[in-house]
């Protein structure tokens, strides 16, 4: 009878994104304040690009993975950025159901690629830092092209399926989304179909991220980083990187529905 119900309504045909909820005399200084956040990351990730190709002394899988972090990040900024900024230019912040899931997609996929490119890079790093001596003869071209290429394949096909569901949703109550772009949960909620199995699916996508990361050598790197400084009590790498890669991953698995 509930599912006649839902029929007899009209079906959403285009979301509204409420954004940050500000008021419309505060779009002048947001706008500012993104395109200037936008800007910095196209120069910044395009400059990391154009060196890494263009220098033949970074030819080595570390700038490659760091290159195609850095085309990522274009790609991430470049799904979301633009729509929220010509929000702010013309006042319009709806979007169409389908304009809405094909955001939804390409962020999707690229955030599970992130995870993906993130876990081969710390499993590269551990390599480098725990066994230097076998570092050049386990990481060579050949195998950081096919990591690097599994991790771009694996991040699209991961969230195809996601997306699928979400798009086969039945829309037909509130269509205002309390977010600055298509996420995931914040679409789901608004559906008035069953969506228990589009969370599982969800959390299955993110529990192949975290088997991924668990999978690189970097867990197992812990321990060896801080025996080296002494038998640390916590247990924090002595690497940067590792240290921004596991406060990332953190974030990923307490909140899924955040990127994939």
């Amino acid at each position: 009878m509930a599912n006649q119900d839902w029929k007899n309504e009209t079906v959403v045909t285009e979301f509204i994104l409420l954004d940050f909820g500000n008021s419309p005399e505060l779009n002048s200084l947001l706008f500012l304040m993104f395109l200037s956040i936008y800007f910095v990351t196209i120069t910044g990730n395009t400059f990391i690009v154009v060196l890494v190709v263009a220098h033949w002394r970074l030819h080595t899988p570390m700038y490659f993975f760091l290159g195609n972090l850095a085309c990522l990040e274009i790609c991430y900024s470049s799904n979301i950025l633009p729509r929220m900024l010509l929000s702010y230019v013309c006042g319009d912040r709806h979007i169409s159901a389908r304009g809405c899931f094909t955001q939804y997609y390409f962020f999707g996929c690229l955030a599970a690629t992130e995870c993906y490119l993130l876990a081969v890079m710390s499993y590269d790093r551990y390599l480098a830092v725990c066994k230097p001596l076998h570092y050049p003869s386990h990481m060579d071209t050949k195998l950081s092209l096919q990591l690097g290429a599994a991790s771009w394949v694996s991040g699209f096909l991961s969230n195809s399926i996601l997306t699928f569901l979400i798009s086969n949703l039945d829309f037909c109550g509130p269509n205002e989304i309390d977010h600055f772009f298509c996420d995931s949960f914040a679409v789901m909620k608004l559906s008035c179909s069953d969506t228990q199995v589009v969370a599982f699916v969800t959390s299955v996508t993110a529990g192949q991220a975290r088997w991924a990361f668990e999978q690189s050598g970097l867990v197992e790197g812990v321990p060896v980083y801080s025996r080296v400084w002494n038998e640390m009590s916590f247990k924090v790498p002595s690497n940067p990187n590792q240290s921004v890669i596991l406060w990332f991953y953190e974030n990923k698995w307490q909140n899924p529905g955040s990127s994939a």
